[in-house]
C-alpha cells in the first residue's frame, strides 16, 4: 500500500507524507486512541482517496493483553459529495445576489414617492424580506457554502414581537393560497437571542406550514409563557400548527437530516431543499433551546419551539419593537 499522506484540506489531495511511525496501523499497534483522522491515500491505479481512521481501546479480562482497534474507512464519496454540495451553495447564493439587489433598489426608490398606505405596506414587507435575503447570502458566502455559526451578541428581544412579524410577512401567501393564518400572540416574551438567526427560524417554521397546508386548510401560531420548573427555569414556548399533509412515522426520525424531505412532502411536488428544519434546529439548540415536531399524515403538523425566558424576566421588559433586518 503506498504510504499514507496527511491532507492540508479536504478539497486538495496530497500533503506530506506521513513516517512509518506516525502512520495508523504504528500508531494503533501503540495503543494509541484518536477519532475521525482524516488521510489522504494514492492508489496503485492513480486514485486519491479520503480516509478516516479511528481507534477504540477493546475490553479486556485480567489475563489478557490490551487490544486496539483500528478501524480505517474510505469516505471518499461523501466528501468529494459534501465539497460539490459547497460549491452549488456558494454559486447559487453568488448569482441570487444580483436580482435581489435590484429588487430591494426599486423597492427603496418606490418608497421614496407619495404612495397610499396600502401600498406602502406591502412595499414595507418586501424591503424587509429582500434585506434579510441580502444578509443571509452574505453569510453563506463568506461561510464557503455551510451553515454559517451565531456570530452576532445576544441581546434583549420580545419573542413576541419577533414571531408577529414573521407571521405578519407570510399573510399574503396564506391568503393566496386560501390558508387561514392566525396568531396568538400571549404575554410579553423577554428572551436573550440574536433576534435575526431566531427570525430565520420563526419565518421557516410558518413557511413551512402555509406551504404544505392545502386550500381551506389553516394555521395557527401560539406564544406561550410557561414555568417555573422543578429547577425554576421559565420556558417561551412557540408552537406552529397546521392542518397540512402531515408527515409519515416512518420520515418523522429523519426529518431534521440534512437534504432529507418526507414522503408526503414530494408526493406533493412541493419544491424544497430538506435544509430547512435542521438548519432551524440548530439555531434553536445555540439558544439553549428544543425543537419537537409531532405529525400524522393527512392531519397536520405541530412545530414546537421552547426557549429559556431571560433570566431577570420578572423585570418589566422595554417596547418589544425589533427591527426586521436585524
Amino acid at each position: 500500500m503506498p504510504p499514507a499522506r496527511a491532507p492540508p484540506s479536504s478539497t486538495t489531495r496530497g500533503g506530506t507524507a506521513l513516517r512509518e511511525a506516525d502512520r495508523p496501523v504504528a500508531r494503533a499497534a501503540r495503543g494509541e486512541l484518536f477519532s475521525d483522522e482524516r488521510l489522504w491515500l494514492f492508489d496503485a491505479e492513480g486514485r486519491w482517496h479520503v480516509l478516516s481512521a479511528s481507534t477504540r481501546e477493546l475490553v479486556h479480562g485480567p489475563a489478557e493483553p490490551e487490544t486496539t482497534l483500528l478501524v480505517i474507512r474510505d469516505v471518499t464519496e461523501a466528501v468529494e459529495a459534501e465539497a460539490a454540495r459547497r460549491t452549488l451553495a456558494t454559486t447559487v447564493t453568488h448569482e441570487l445576489a444580483n436580482p435581489l439587489t435590484a429588487i430591494v433598489g426599486y423597492t427603496d426608490l418606490l418608497l421614496e414617492e407619495d404612495l397610499p398606505e396600502r401600498s406602502r405596506d406591502p412595499l414595507e414587507l418586501i424591503e424587509a424580506a429582500g434585506q434579510r435575503m441580502e444578509r443571509l447570502i452574505a453569510e453563506v458566502l463568506r461561510a464557503g457554502g455551510r451553515d454559517a455559526p451565531l456570530e452576532e451578541p445576544h441581546r434583549r428581544i420580545d419573542a413576541r414581537a419577533l414571531l408577529g412579524a414573521s407571521v405578519e410577512s407570510f399573510l399574503p401567501a396564506a391568503r393566496a393560497g386560501d390558508v387561514a393564518l392566525t396568531l396568538r400572540p400571549g404575554p410579553e416574551a423577554p428572551i436573550d437571542a440574536d433576534a435575526f438567526r431566531l427570525r430565520q427560524v420563526f419565518d421557516n417554521l410558518v413557511n413551512n406550514a402555509v406551504k404544505y397546508t392545502p386550500r381551506a386548510g389553516s394555521v395557527a401560531v401560539a406564544l406561550d409563557v410557561e414555568g417555573p420548573d422543578e429547577a425554576g427555569r421559565r420556558d417561551v414556548t412557540i408552537t406552529v400548527r397546521d392542518s397540512g399533509i402531515g408527515i409519515a412515522p416512518g420520515d418523522l426520525p429523519r426529518i431534521f437530516d440534512d437534504y432529507f424531505r418526507a414522503e408526503t412532502a414530494r408526493d406533493a411536488g412541493l419544491p424544497g431543499t430538506g435544509l430547512g428544519l435542521g438548519i432551524s434546529r440548530r439555531i434553536v439548540e445555540q439558544h439553549g433551546g428544543t425543537l419537537t415536531l409531532t405529525s400524522e399524515p393527512g392531519a397536520g403538523t405541530v412545530a414546537t419551539v421552547r426557549l429559556p425566558l431571560a433570566l431577570d424576566a420578572d423585570d418589566e421588559p422595554g417596547p418589544g419593537r425589533v427591527p426586521e433586518g436585524d
